[in-house]
């Protein structure tokens, strides 16, 4: 009997261990606006890996349908802009510099429609942007547009 609650202890702990996944996300060179990753989803042409690591190649309208899931775990996530011929510059992150100096902003996970649907779209999104720029994405114009493509990109009406 012992032998048994030694073991559900060791299994216990072992599934609280928390996950570490780190994300790189490649985005256009140049390109500034909202960026949305959505995960479950079964239109991306391939689920990239590299080194263990989670890669997003985010195109040009800053909609990414990505295989992955969304999963419970400590996330570090590295930006980068790309050019066509692969080269990345980093981009800094929550820090402060430059207010023409663009950056990431307002980084979030979240849900689009009702939590409860399955049908529901599990995101994680942030705006690519300049402090001096960043006002012009919280229009209500810009945000219905960007609403209107991610429905069209995933046939799922929010």
């Amino acid at each position: 009997m012992k032998k048994y609650i030694i073991l559900f202890i060791v299994f216990l702990c072992l599934s609280c261990k928390t996950k570490n996944i780190t994300e790189i996300v490649l985005i256009p060179k140049g390109f500034t606006g909202k960026v949305v990753v959505i995960f479950n989803q079964n239109y991306e042409i391939m689920k990239i890996l590299d080194k263990g690591e989670r890669v997003y190649l985010i195109p040009e309208d800053g909609i990414l349908l990505s295989k992955f899931r969304k999963e419970k775990a400590n996330y570090k996530t590295h930006y980068f802009f790309v050019d066509s011929l692969g080269n990345k510059t980093p981009i800094e992150s929550l820090r402060e510099v430059k207010r023409t100096t663009v950056k990431i902003y307002n980084e979030e996970f979240g849900v689009m429609g009702n939590s409860d649907d399955k049908k529901s779209l599990r995101y994680f999104g942030f705006y690519v942007s300049s402090l001096d720029s960043l006002e012009s994405f919280f229009k209500s114009d810009y945000e219905n547009d960007y609403n209107k493509q991610i429905m069209k990109k995933t046939g799922y009406n929010f």
